[in-house]
């Protein structure tokens, strides 16, 4: 009788003890994982729709919409949380045909950049591997600044939110404060992953201006954006497995040319996604 209550009471210290287990908060680690070589291939579309104002009147309607693909490549690691990425994006492009000027002719083309980015997501670009970027450049690194999730150093759970907070300076003596906020959904399994869900929202803003030898007329303005959006985080290999978006945005700039200037708006909403289709060496 003894031994029966011993086994009894054993089996139920050890069945509170694997509820307690169970009932305890998962946490991970949230980083980006580099391995030289790794090759990530994602399927992205985008569909947005808005007007153009120049004077003060409205000019053109808008409705783009693209799909096209990303691949980004481990080129080299800086150092251990560092690595060098090229990302090209390869899209079908469209112009007049010059033979018929009613007519339209779409050919393949691509974008590359080469960038360093950091594991908790932090960018940053050097002119020596971006030749003929100019002032791009520094545009490029001011969106990123904002957009960069910069993943907390301490292990998140279900619930967990962090904010990225960057200050700029729009006019003399004039700071703004951008806050992008992102919140831990839930864990799921996804595309074959083990994800955290994380969903996000926030605000960009950023100063723009042409280059002096650009061959279009140089202008200069402000792009501002508002965004909310969720996306798959496969935390075991580090690396966006889905993202979904919607966002406003607005350019607001002066474009000046040989017969004068012309003010100009751009408000547009859109929708933005992307879903891995390939992973080579994670």
């Amino acid at each position: 009788m003894t031994r029966k209550l011993t086994a009894i009471f054993i089996i139920s210290i050890a069945g509170l003890c694997l509820l307690q287990c169970l009932d305890k908060k998962k946490e991970i680690r949230l980083e980006i994982k580099y391995r030289p070589g790794l090759q990530l291939e994602w399927r992205c579309r985008l569909h947005e729709t808005g007007t153009r104002y120049e004077n003060g009147a409205p000019v053109r309607e808008i409705d783009n919409g693209r799909e096209y693909t990303m691949v980004e490549k481990v080129l080299d690691m800086v150092d251990s949380v560092t690595a060098r990425l090229r990302s090209t994006s390869y899209y079908t492009a469209y112009r007049t045909d010059p033979a018929d000027s009613s007519r339209t002719i779409n050919y393949p083309d691509s974008v590359v950049y080469v960038y360093l980015q950091d594991n908790r997501g932090c960018c940053r670009f050097r002119a020596e591997d971006n030749p003929g970027l100019g002032t791009r450049m520094e545009y490029l690194e001011r969106i990123n600044e904002q957009l960069a999730p910069m993943y907390p150093k301490e292990n998140v759970g279900e619930g967990f939110t962090w904010n990225n907070r960057v200050r700029i300076l729009l006019a003399e003596d004039a700071v703004t404060e951008l806050v992008t906020t992102y919140r831990v959904r839930s864990f799921v399994r996804e595309a074959g992953y083990d994800c955290l869900v994380i969903e996000y929202e926030g605000t960009t803003i950023v100063p723009f201006q042409s280059t002096p030898d650009s061959p279009a007329p140089t202008a200069v303005g402000l792009d501002r954006s508002t965004f909310k959006g969720v996306y798959y985080f496969a935390y075991r290999k580090g690396f966006i497995v889905k993202l979904n978006e919607n966002y406003e945005f607005e350019t607001e700039g002066t474009r000046f040319a040989e017969d004068g200037k012309t003010d100009y708006i751009i408000k547009k909403k859109g929708v933005f996604s992307y879903s891995l289709i390939k992973a080579d060496g994670a």
